[in-house]
């Protein structure tokens, strides 16, 4: 999961949005935001995961 990868201090904004979803297209779960969010909360936790687990200083670019 990227979210393992990106570094703890990283705050992340936006997983999801609010598009109108009459005319959405893709990708079709965006719909349920709260759905999402806690999906990607739930896997993390049976992972025993969290953001950053994985994030290995690649230095300055």
């Amino acid at each position: 999961m990227a979210i393992e990868n990106l570094d703890k201090d990283i705050i992340i904004h936006r997983l999801t949005g609010d598009g109108d979803k009459e005319k959405l297209v893709a990708p079709l779960w965006s719909k349920n935001k709260i759905k999402t969010i806690g999906e990607i909360s739930k896997i993390l936790k049976q992972r025993n995961s969290y953001q950053g687990i994985n994030y290995k200083n690649k230095g300055a670019l």
